[in-house]
């Protein structure tokens, strides 16, 4: 998932990265228009790995998060990235907000902007940040087969540039649902903790649980793809 230097994925925003079919009650990109609405909830688990032995690169990592919807548009949320591998592991705290700033349903564009921390629960880690805008277009065939895209940027802020991640990149998200199935697919440019591309195909119930498999591929090479599997509720 990471290279020597500690680049992996950033699913951990988004994590988890995409779901469910109702918007106002959705596990979301992090990257994209979609956020939890006021006065709900939803609480999610994801899973990435490289199945291989420890020995041989193998790691696994693992992103317990939850977000709440507050007024005025705006999503808070708070997780724990724990990464096993050779050396050990490493977990760090990540809180996160998310304001959609703009909503044009005439056109259906959504223009949001947020913000991710990275706090190491150890000593002489790197702490540092993600800051980002997005502008989401809705494909709204119908009813019961809506769709988006998302186009933006993004921003490490307070990272080391010694520590040779790109400190900027490219985000792109789409998705397609029919009926309770949504296929996810998301890329963000740059080889940095947040430097995949990840598709997913995801299965919500009409209780809110939802079930996501898919696979990602890191922008650095080292032992870096593998399944990802995420798991939660809206409600």
């Amino acid at each position: 998932m990471r290279t020597p230097r500690m680049r992996c994925i950033g699913a951990g925003f988004t994590a988890a990265l995409m779901l469910a079919t109702t918007p106002s009650l959705s596990a979301q990109s992090t990257f994209d228009g979609d956020i939890t609405a006021a006065g709900h909830k939803q609480y999610a688990l994801d899973a990435l790995s490289y199945v291989a032995p420890a020995s041989s690169g193998g790691w696994l990592w693992l992103n317990p998060r939850a977000y709440r919807g507050l007024s005025h548009n705006i999503e808070v949320g708070a997780g724990l990235s724990y990464y096993s591998h050779t050396a050990g592991g490493t977990t760090s705290f990540q809180p996160s907000v998310k304001w959609r700033a703009l909503r044009d349903t005439t056109h259906r564009l959504i223009l949001s902007v947020g913000a991710q921390s990275l706090v190491a629960l150890r000593k002489n880690a790197d702490h540092y940040g993600l800051a980002f805008v997005s502008l989401d277009s809705r494909i709204h065939q119908s009813e019961h087969a809506p769709g988006s895209i998302a186009v933006g940027t993004y921003s490490l802020v307070g990272r080391n540039t010694s520590s040779g991640d790109d400190q900027r990149g490219v985000t792109l998200t789409a998705w397609e649902a029919v009926g309770p199935v949504r296929l996810s697919g998301t890329w963000l440019s740059g080889t940095n903790f947040y430097g995949y591309r990840t598709g997913t195909v995801t299965y919500t119930a009409a209780s809110g649980r939802w079930m996501s498999v898919g696979y990602s591929q890191g922008n650095a090479s080292w032992h870096n793809a593998g399944p990802y599997v995420s798991t939660g509720r809206a409600f």
